[in-house]
């Protein structure tokens, strides 16, 4: 055999491995761009010990990204929780709940450290949602601007009863706010309400 056809399939070998590559760019290494974060009832049940509000004051991190919580907890929902909600044959439903502004608290928050592209929130509520009373969100200090109105609503099984007793159906609004961060930083979700709100999860890209 010429020694030609048989230097051939080891230089193919050669190629292949990618020992003549030149290094990669540090700034093409996914590892800087954010892996992306979906926060709901069953991942925060996970991480949540004990109940009530305290219950998420210890966790850091979720999935390898830095995150905090503050007056947020889940909670089951149904004829015997407050708030009171009607559900079929009264199974309690799970909500991240964020506590509103005033009786000694601050409001409910979220932070999540990354550079995040976009946050997706879907929300349960009797409300006519047109922007008013969604969270405040910031990046770096810096307000998010609002969505003017949702992008989806459904109709849900549930329905909320108020102190006078008068029910409420309740619907599922999905919302966006357009983060668009050019660099990491602290997204911040607050609830600067004065009343309670109720998510069904945060979905952070």
């Amino acid at each position: 055999m010429k020694k030609s056809l048989f230097l051939l399939p080891l230089l193919a070998a050669f190629t292949l491995c990618g020992c003549g590559d030149d290094p990669k760019d540090p700034k093409d290494d996914p590892k800087e761009d954010f892996p992306g974060l979906t926060l709901d009832t069953d991942t925060l049940s996970e991480y949540s010990e004990g109940s009530g509000y305290a219950g998420l004051s210890g966790v850091d991190e979720i999935e390898g990204v830095p995150v905090t919580f503050s007056e947020v907890m889940v909670n089951g929902l149904n004829s015997e929780s407050f708030p009171k909600w009607i559900t079929p044959d009264d199974e309690a439903v799970n909500v991240i709940q964020f506590s509103k502004v005033g009786d000694d608290r601050e409001g409910g928050t979220i932070t999540v450290t990354g550079k995040i592209s976009k946050l997706t929130c879907k929300l349960y509520s009797s409300y006519d949602w047109s922007g008013t009373g969604f969270p405040k969100v910031t990046f770096n200090d810096k307000t998010v601007k609002k969505p003017s109105k949702a992008i989806s609503t459904d109709d849900t099984e549930y329905q909320n009863e108020d102190k006078g007793g008068k029910v409420h159906d309740m619907k599922l609004y999905t919302f966006e706010y357009a983060v668009n961060a050019s660099e990491e930083g602290d997204l911040v979700i607050h609830n600067a309400n004065t009343f309670a709100l109720y998510f069904d999860s945060f979905i952070l890209e």
